[in-house]
């Protein structure tokens, strides 16, 4: 019985850590959405990757968006019908 109490203890454990884990990954992608200086110096990691990317993140988007989901031969094939 000792045993499974052990396994028992240790799934919690290790599910906690990996919530932990996954939370401040989120956070670290999307916040904080300005960078933070102290002095002249700005804290590393500061803004958040997805906030300091958009431009780039937007136009890749874009880019996906025409060259395979609306396709010249798609919108053709959806006027056809």
């Amino acid at each position: 019985m000792n045993i499974w109490i052990s396994i028992l203890v240790m799934m919690i454990i290790g599910g906690f850590i990996g919530m932990m884990t996954n939370f401040i990954a989120i956070r670290m992608l999307f916040r904080p959405y300005k960078a933070i200086f102290i002095g002249k110096w700005r804290l590393p990691f500061t803004p958040g990757l997805i906030p300091k990317r958009r431009d780039e993140l937007a136009q890749k988007i874009g880019q996906v968006v025409t060259e395979h989901l609306l396709t010249g031969d798609m919108i053709q094939k959806k006027i056809a019908r």
